[in-house]
């Protein structure tokens, strides 16, 4: 989950659209601190627990402080910390550090949902939803190609506006097959 932490911390790569302005974007690499933290507390308790070793059991601590040489380290002290008084602990520790590293590392992208033409008046550009952290951003959004945004504060107002132009468009077609224009 370690390893598997970095590959949540590289930008999502954006294709399909050409650059059109010279200027740069924001600039930097944005990093998700979430990610960041779950790596530093993998590494933390790993640590901490072969440190606990080291003290009480006199053993050779590991040569790097890597995860991968550290857990190795603490698996073959196994036996030794089943018996200890903080084994409770432990294994707490590590489901909680797990439990942290697993949301970070395998988060499921949202699939982007196609919601039909824009409810804004004389729009004609199909709306869709936008997935938190695509394209930069924190929350997931609602858009429209020709710029028009809904936060998820006002979905609730945007579903309603949608139900009501799909009722409407349905009762404007039903007219129409009855020859009523």
């Amino acid at each position: 989950m370690y390893d598997d932490c970095v590959d949540a911390l590289l930008p999502a790569r954006v294709t399909g659209r050409p650059r059109v302005s010279g200027s740069r974007g924001s600039g930097g690499l944005r990093v998700d601190d979430e990610v960041v933290e779950s790596r530093s507390a993998i590494l933390g308790c790993l640590a901490a627990w072969a440190q606990l070793v080291t003290d009480e059991l006199g053993a050779a601590r590991p040569v790097r402080r890597q995860p991968v040489d550290l857990a190795t380290f603490l698996v073959n002290h196994l036996d030794w910390l089943v018996r200890h008084p903080a084994c409770a602990d432990l294994s707490a520790e590590v489901a909680d550090v797990a439990a942290r590293a697993r949301r970070s590392a395998y988060v499921q992208p949202v699939l982007r949902i196609d919601l039909g033409r824009c409810v804004h008046p004389d729009c004609q550009e199909e709306m869709t939803t936008t997935p938190a952290g695509e394209v930069g951003r924190r929350g997931s959004e609602v858009r429209c190609a020709a710029g028009h945004v809904w936060l998820a504060h006002q979905w609730l107002q945007l579903a309603r506006q949608i139900q009501r132009t799909r009722q409407t468009h349905a009762a404007g077609d039903t007219r129409l097959n009855r020859g009523v224009a």
